[in-house]
């Protein structure tokens, strides 16, 4: 399996948090604007969920992909070790965003309740059904909610690593195909239908991750146009209204095209590859979870008859925000925890592979 760090990813990221703050920038624009650009505000307000879409099937492939290193160089995954490197990459940021939204709570700016930050706590956000509305100021991490609630189930299953190295193939088909078999019988539950939904975007991730490396050769060969042609309807399926009768077609599909752009990027060709070799893209997709992060109080509702300048600015500062933080609080801390979850991982039986999860640093600063 070829263990190499996939360096467009980091780029696809970028465009990912770009369209997620751009949708964010436009929700409280003035009425104006409203009226007078629906069609194109409503195309760029769809733009966050599918950069969220991007993130999870990035976000699906990286972590199957990690444990499949793992579990190639020492026969299983240490399940200890891989929840520690998730909780040393996700606690310490949020729990700083959380503190300064807390701080503001506090002197009157947001009206939080307790319950409310402990929805967030727990990863239950993307649950509305449960507790109190999670408001703006700390809405937006359902989509974090369900990559943590995917790193608690999906990771079980290659507990037993003898299963993912010998004959595991049966077993990886059953693990892909059943939730999309789960999501036709509930599909008139509208509340399954949309967790389901989420969770086929990172089980295609997984799925892409799994069989790599019989998908790569094809996915590499994949003609230009094709994909130019595929990297269309994807926007067409996520920008475009569309109509009923094809949202559950494109529920299943629309995954699988996204995975195969992302993974196929041609970046043989020379100006292609010329944008996702972009370092200062690349950087920005590294620093897009800190991003995520702030960028949800950069883009609130000022109160303002059109924030927009003004949110504008703020996230200029969040992206500066997020730089500092990547470098001096958070990839500190995920060296530590790649560190920490070493001693728990099992013993190495094949030179050469590494268990580290270093899609999560650049390469040249993993621990």
């Amino acid at each position: 399996m070829n263990t190499g760090r996939i360096q467009h990813i980091d780029v696809w990221r970028c465009i990912a948090i770009t369209m997620v703050v751009a949708s964010h920038l436009v929700r409280f624009l003035d009425p104006w604007y409203q009226q007078a650009l629906p069609g194109i505000l409503s195309a760029i307000r769809k733009a966050g969920p599918l950069g969220v879409q991007i993130f999870f099937c990035i976000s699906g492939f990286v972590i199957c992909r990690g444990m499949m290193r793992e579990a190639a160089a020492s026969g299983t995954v240490g399940m200890r070790g891989f929840y520690i490197r998730r909780a040393y990459r996700i606690l310490p940021a949020l729990t700083a965003y959380l503190a300064c939204i807390a701080l503001l709570n506090h002197f009157g700016v947001f009206n939080l309740n307790f319950v409310q930050f402990l929805k967030v706590g727990a990863f239950l956000c993307n649950f509305r059904e449960f507790g109190p509305s999670c408001p703006w100021e700390i809405g937006h991490t359902w989509s974090l909610a369900y990559e943590e609630q995917f790193y608690l189930i999906f990771p079980l299953l290659f507990v037993c690593g003898r299963y993912v190295r010998h004959g595991g193939t049966a077993l990886k088909t059953v693990c892909v195909l059943t939730p999309l078999f789960l999501l036709a019988l509930v599909w008139k539950n509208s509340a399954v239908t949309t967790y389901l939904g989420y969770m086929l975007f990172m089980l295609a991730g997984c799925f892409f991750a799994l069989y790599w490396k019989k998908l790569e050769p094809l996915l590499t060969s994949l003609p230009v146009p094709g994909w130019f042609a595929i990297l269309l309807i994807v926007l067409a399926i996520g920008l475009l209204p569309q109509p009923s009768a094809l949202k559950r077609l494109f529920a299943f599909v629309l995954p699988i095209l996204i995975c195969i752009v992302i993974f196929g990027t041609p970046i043989r060709r020379a100006s292609i590859k010329s944008f996702f070799s972009n370092q200062g893209l690349a950087h920005l997709g590294r620093i897009s979870y800190g991003i995520y992060l702030w960028q949800q109080l950069a883009t609130a509702n000022f109160g303002f008859a059109s924030p927009f300048m003004t949110a504008l600015a703020l996230s200029g500062l969040t992206v500066i925000l997020a730089h500092y933080s990547y470098r001096y609080f958070e990839l500190p801390l995920i060296k530590k925890g790649n560190v920490l979850a070493a001693k728990y991982s099992a013993p190495k039986k094949v030179a050469g592979e590494s268990p580290d999860y270093a899609d999560d640093v650049p390469s040249k600063m993993a621990a």
